[in-house]
């Protein structure tokens, strides 16, 4: 079935703006909104300079910035992006505490859209929050999204961290984390200057502490998952209780060279919805955002919906 016939009307003229926009996109032909939302320490312009020269004329993207980032720099940094004491035992619920206050301030920024067709894109750590402001919306009795696309984001009960290492972003100092994040996550810190390598700390504090789901590991060593691909590396990923369902269909989009997020974790989110899988052939973590491939796939997943 074509999910447009559902939404043949064009989408009404709306001057409403959402936090770091400056402009409504002028799109008279579009009959959908997609409300898209980036990974860790990134911004919405990763997004617009890749999306909307490509964006089919049905669909108005529409880019949410996240606290303290791109066209919100200049608030103020939410006291989680600080290094801050934070105990292991809380590490689970501290995080889902913070997703949920997020939740519904987005939420909440949506509120003058939720009435004429949309759907959510989610990238990494944007997949997880736009998983939460579904589950509010829900709860609000709000129109809920047509579409969750999920990229390069494995589900919400797959924990891929330790409890210890969780504990350990928080309450270690920006260096510290900017060295975790070489380690762990294979970001290249060290070519970052001396002048930024605070901020970009920060970012990255705030951007694990919102998106990582803290679950087994103990005092003793059990490693991270990240840094290998493959069903081995899958295998060791500790699992949460099932996650909170959600009536939206989902597409989630991976690749075989993602090592943060291999393809079996993307197949969880099964768990949660009716799923779509797609896989990109050989891109990495970090190109899966913008790769033409994923990106084609998103606007595929909005025309059928399957």
């Amino acid at each position: 079935m074509c999910l447009l016939a559902s939404h043949a009307l064009a989408l009404a003229p709306s001057t409403a703006l959402l936090p770091g926009e400056t402009a409504a996109p002028a799109r008279s032909d579009a009959s959908i909104r997609l409300f898209a939302l980036y990974g860790i320490a990134d911004n919405s312009n990763a997004l617009k300079k890749r999306w909307l020269p490509v964006a089919p004329d049905w669909c108005e993207p529409r880019f949410l910035e996240l606290p303290w980032h791109g066209g919100r720099s200049r608030e103020d940094p939410p006291a989680y992006a600080l290094r801050h004491a934070a105990a292991e035992g809380d590490a689970l619920e501290a995080g889902a505490a913070r997703r949920r206050a997020l939740a519904e301030e987005i939420a909440d920024d949506l509120a003058p859209f939720l009435d004429e067709p949309y759907a959510f894109y989610g990238f990494s750590l944007g997949a997880i929050v736009l998983y939460e402001v579904a589950l509010v919306l829900k709860a609000r009795g709000r129109p809920l999204p047509r579409r969750l696309v999920a990229c390069g984001r494995g589900a919400p009960h797959c924990c891929p961290a330790a409890r210890r290492h969780y504990a350990a972003v928080a309450s270690n100092d920006d260096e510290f984390v900017l060295g975790w994040m070489r380690d762990r996550m294979a970001f290249e810190t060290d070519r970052l200057p001396a002048r930024i390598r605070p901020r970009a700390a920060r970012l990255f504090r705030m951007g694990v502490l919102l998106g990582v789901q803290p679950g087994g590991g103990d005092d003793a060593g059990t490693p991270l998952t990240w840094g290998s691909v493959g069903d081995a590396a899958t295998a060791a990923m500790p699992l949460l209780a099932p996650p909170a369902p959600l009536d939206v269909p989902i597409t989630a989009i991976g690749s075989d060279a993602d090592a943060l997020w291999p393809p079996a974790t993307l197949d969880r989110w099964a768990d949660v919805a009716a799923t779509t899988r797609v896989d990109v052939a050989g891109v990495a973590h970090g190109d899966l955002m913008n790769d033409p491939g994923a990106v084609a796939a998103v606007f595929a997943a909005l025309e059928e919906h399957t």
